[in-house]
């Protein structure tokens, strides 16, 4: 099995300078508010997991009530892909959907019955693409 953990340090980093910062601006009712708003948000995004085994790639980000997970024999295709982010978490592209916290790179899955490509964020997606590649091949034998 293997695992990959990305941390969002620079959402963490702005969502406390964002608390920080309410702390002296706002009233009370409303820092309450914007400070339950940015823990939520925190606890959604502030990393994403991927774990990878014999029959599944499963990836969770935060404390994992966003996840997913995709058995390898519907893994039609993986790629490792650049792309400049436009911000964190959750996002839909063109023929994409993407699933990031950090970074500038992810793995690319082409699933089988998905009409939309799944990019999934980390620091090393060449690393999981060769195991990918390994596991199925092992499949096919």
């Amino acid at each position: 099995m293997f695992k990959s953990v990305q941390i969002g340090w620079a959402v963490i980093f702005i969502l406390l300078t964002i608390m920080t910062i309410l702390g002296f601006t706002v009233d009370q009712n409303s820092l309450i508010f914007s400070a339950l708003v940015c823990i939520i948000v925190l606890l959604l995004t502030y990393r994403l997991t991927i774990t990878i085994d014999n029959n599944w790639i499963k990836f969770s980000m935060g404390i994992g009530l966003i996840n997913g997970k995709f058995a390898i024999k519907d893994i039609l295709d993986c790629a490792a892909v650049e792309y400049i982010p436009l911000g964190w978490g959750i996002r839909f592209r063109p023929g994409k959907i993407i699933y990031n916290v950090a970074g500038s790179k992810a793995l690319e899955l082409t699933v089988k019955g998905k009409s939309l490509k799944i990019w999934i964020g980390t620091d090393d997606p060449e690393t999981l693409v060769r195991i990918i590649r390994e596991i199925k091949r092992k499949q096919m034998l």
